[in-house]
């Protein structure tokens, strides 16, 4: 039988089966034609995901991850990333695992600034509206945005922004407030934000 079996059988399937949907995207992932084998299941798998009820966070996981680490699917990215934000932002759960993988893949792509530009204001904007600290996936967007060329004008607006949020939560958010400092050191007007962050970190 070929290489796309169970895929098609899972496909076809009514149950969800999110932990083989997780093993077989995995299996591609290692396969020496994991470029081809990705390009042949990855809009199907995206479809799939789209027309499911349940968040199946693990398999968005595994989906996003065989993407990025598949080379020469520069289109299917395009494909993926967009979709995959609009349907993250639409669920009620905080999904952060596949948020991350979402930057990730994005962070790997050709023409990742033009993505990142596009999803970086509503993510942020998103970030700041959900009840849970989401460490990670401001972890994320922070590196993101310092290490995208040409998203100054947007540091500009989510580091002091996200400096607020941080300091009115009841976490300590240790590593968003490591990534923070990283951007505000390479962003346009760092030395005037540093100046209001530092002191206000001390009182």
């Amino acid at each position: 039988r070929s290489t796309l079996f169970p895929y098609t059988t899972l496909f076809r399937s009514p149950e969800a089966n999110e932990h083989v949907w997780v093993g077989l995207l995995g299996l591609v992932r290692q396969s020496p034609d994991a470029a081809e084998l990705a390009r042949q299941i990855a809009p199907g798998t995206l479809e799939w995901l789209l027309g499911r009820p349940e968040r199946n966070e693990n398999v968005w996981v595994a989906l996003l991850s065989l993407v990025g680490q598949s080379p020469g699917l520069a289109d299917v990215a395009g494909q993926v990333v967009p979709e995959t934000f609009e349907w993250l932002r639409g669920r009620p759960e905080g999904n952060e695992n596949a948020w991350v993988a979402l930057l990730a893949l994005v962070r790997q792509s050709p023409g990742a600034a033009g993505m990142a530009r596009r999803i970086v204001p509503d993510m942020f904007d998103w970030l700041l509206g959900r009840p849970e600290s989401n460490e990670h996936a401001w972890v994320a967007l922070l590196g993101l945005v310092r290490q995208s060329p040409g998203l100054g004008d947007l540091a500009a607006r989510i580091a002091p922004e996200t400096y607020e949020w941080l300091r009115g939560r009841p976490e300590g958010n240790e590593n968003a407030w490591v990534a923070l400092l990283g951007l505000v050191r390479q962003s346009p007007g760092a030395a005037e934000l540093a100046g209001r962050i530092v002191p206000e970190m001390f009182e």
